[in-house]
């Protein structure tokens, strides 16, 4: 099992957790699905203590409230 770390916007726990895509707009989503596209393994929860503001994030998306979020590859 690889575990991979990635620094994401913290309003995508919800679409990626949980699959519940509500309250995003579409292009919100197209920024998941390709970012889900380029990586491995899937999202399995997220780090809340790491929650914060930074200037950068691994989805390359505007600085903003982010978090660790854990994906798995099997």
């Amino acid at each position: 099992m690889i575990k991979t770390i990635y620094r994401l916007p913290v309003y995508w726990a919800s679409p990626l957790i949980s699959d519940d895509y509500s309250g995003i707009n579409d292009m919100e989503k197209a920024e998941i699905r390709k970012f889900l596209e380029k990586v491995e393994g899937s999202p399995v929860s997220v780090d809340f203590t790491t929650e914060g503001f930074y200037h950068y994030n691994d989805a390359g998306t505007l600085a903003g409230n982010c978090a660790d979020f854990l994906f798995i590859k099997d």
